[in-house]
């Protein structure tokens, strides 16, 4: 069964994007089931120290990127630094990240047992394969990875955890979102894209066509849509009423049309044990 409709040349998520347009679409995203708009605002404000190239910020700087006054700025963070959630900089008078989120970061990996359950499965596949596993959940258009395994003989020691990435350009993205929602499907359809390589698909209907696709053949590709050189095969495993998405991932070289096949028969296999 298809998603979408070739012949319906005006369908029902195209009706809503062209009628509203993007802007005022995905303003009524981001506001919906706020109940209190004054701790959204101070919580939004921590997403500005998620940015890897300016980690430290100072009042100024938040201001400037939020839109709101310097002063309450100032009382904002001083409110965040009492709870241990921001702390001032030991090298300047800037603002960064408290060790708060630390607590916060073990709760939620110790009381997350899919991460213990599939953990077998990833050194497994790592083994088979001999390339990087990830694993990742949805996090509003994107997805966030939880885990990874790297291969025996990788060099690799990077941390993915925690790290985003959007859902229309990466293997476990699209997996997740071809049985997702038709709320979240119409969502990131909508959100704005950015083409991070030659072969991203931003076009709207392409995109659809690509879902159509995942959904026939139980699995999905990224084709260097993300990153130059990768290429990615993912899946969406359900879990207690929560999809996570499970991906094969290495330099594009080694992933031949059969080697894909392979990889997701591999994948299917660790799905059915769920």
């Amino acid at each position: 069964m298809k998603l979408f409709d070739k012949q319906n040349k005006l369908s029902y998520y195209d009706t809503i994007i062209n009628i509203i347009g993007l802007n005022k679409y995905m303003a009524k995203q981001e506001n919906k089931e706020i109940k209190v708009k004054s701790l959204y605002k101070a919580l939004k404000i921590l997403d500005y120290f998620c940015d890897s190239t300016s980690p430290e910020l100072s009042v100024t700087e938040i201001s400037e990127r939020s839109g709101i006054l310097m002063s309450s700025i100032h009382n904002i963070l001083s409110t965040f630094c009492a709870g241990g959630f921001i702390q001032k900089s030991p090298n300047s008078s800037k603002y960064m990240l408290g060790k708060k989120f630390l607590e916060f970061s073990n709760a939620y990996n110790r009381n997350n047992p899919v991460q213990s359950m599939l953990k077998k499965s990833m050194q497994k596949l790592s083994n088979l394969t001999g390339e990087t596993i990830f694993l990742a959940v949805s996090y509003g258009v994107n997805i966030i990875y939880i885990d990874s395994i790297f291969p025996s003989n990788s060099t690799a020691t990077g941390n993915i955890i925690g790290v985003t990435a959007p859902m229309y350009c990466t293997s476990i993205g699209k997996a997740i979102l071809s049985q997702s929602s038709p709320e979240l499907i119409k969502e990131v359809l909508a959100s704005p894209k950015t083409a991070f390589t030659e072969n991203t698909i931003i076009d709207t209907t392409a995109l659809k066509d690509e879902i159509n696709t995942i959904i026939e053949q139980g699995y999905a590709i990224d084709n260097m849509e993300h990153e130059y050189g990768i290429k990615c095969v993912g899946i969406a495993i359900s879990i207690n009423n929560q999809l996570y998405g499970l991906s094969i991932s290495g330099p594009s070289l080694r992933f031949s049309k059969d080697k894909i096949i392979q990889y997701a028969k591999l994948l299917k296999e660790v799905a059915a044990e769920f």
